[in-house]
């Protein structure tokens, strides 16, 4: 393939694309881990008063571990698509 090849070009663009793609999931599956632990912090099953446990909290990383996981599976979505475009899976 010469450098100006259109096909070399889009292999190219592709590999730019997985590379994103596959660096924001592995972002994110750090940010899950974080989210998840800090959720079974706040909602801790050996608390008596469960009046003390911050539900608002809770909730609020329940909601970007919610978003976070959804977004993983978008990209997971879009990192197989690639590497079956490239035939790399």
């Amino acid at each position: 393939m010469s450098p100006n090849d259109p096909l070399r070009n889009e292999m190219v663009m592709a590999r730019g694309h997985l590379a994103e793609a596959e660096k924001r999931f592995a972002e994110l599956d750090i940010l899950v881990d974080g989210e998840i632990t800090m959720i079974r912090r706040i909602l801790d099953p050996f608390e008596d008063n469960a009046m003390s446990i911050d539900v608002d909290l809770a909730k609020t990383s329940m909601e970007r571990l919610y978003t976070y996981i959804h977004e993983m599976r978008r990209l997971y979505e879009t990192i197989n698509k690639i590497k079956r475009s490239m035939s790399l899976s």
